[in-house]
């Protein structure tokens, strides 16, 4: 399903670790790099991106707060967020899952699981787009099926009711 290179945006203050994701992954995606959080959210609201790796301890935001603001976003919310970190207590893995997070990697990682992780939740968003784009669209005409002129309506404060008794 992914038929163009895929993009990440790594968020990390550490250069170290930056590197060996770099080195690890940098050959396979596009990736844009952030060493703080508010830099990371400027980075994605200018950007498409396709995952984040990010670490929770940082300067100013942590990770947590930059995966909360990443969900709040309508046009970043589906983003899957893979939290790559060295807490790992109980409780730090339960609040990345619990603010967004679809995954949890502790370093030191190894190679082999990050790329298995990574490629699976690029995947997974990839069928999901392709889900929405067919539940969406008349497959013999290409254009917006019925529920998706509801769906558009709705969010333009317009009842469908509106639409189809003319």
């Amino acid at each position: 399903m992914q038929n163009e290179t895929s993009t990440i945006l790594l968020v990390d203050d550490a250069k170290s670790n930056i590197d060996m994701v770099l080195d690890i992954m940098g050959d396979s995606y596009d990736i844009l790099v952030a060493r703080d959080g508010e830099t990371a959210l400027e980075i994605a609201a200018e950007e498409e991106i396709d995952l984040v790796l990010l670490d929770i301890v940082m300067p100013g935001m942590d990770g947590y707060q930059v995966c909360e603001a990443l969900k709040a976003s309508e046009d970043k919310a589906e983003v899957p967020v893979i939290f790559i970190t060295g807490k790992t207590d109980e409780n730090s893995i339960e609040k990345g899952f619990d603010v967004g997070g679809v995954d949890y990697v502790t370093k030191p990682f190894k190679d082999k699981e990050l790329r298995a992780r990574v490629k699976t939740h690029l995947q997974l968003r990839s069928l999901i787009k392709h889900l929405e784009f067919i539940s969406s669209y008349d497959k013999m005409t290409g254009i917006y099926n019925r529920g998706m002129f509801f769906k558009l309506g709705e969010n333009a404060g317009i009842k469908a009711e509106t639409i189809f008794s003319r």
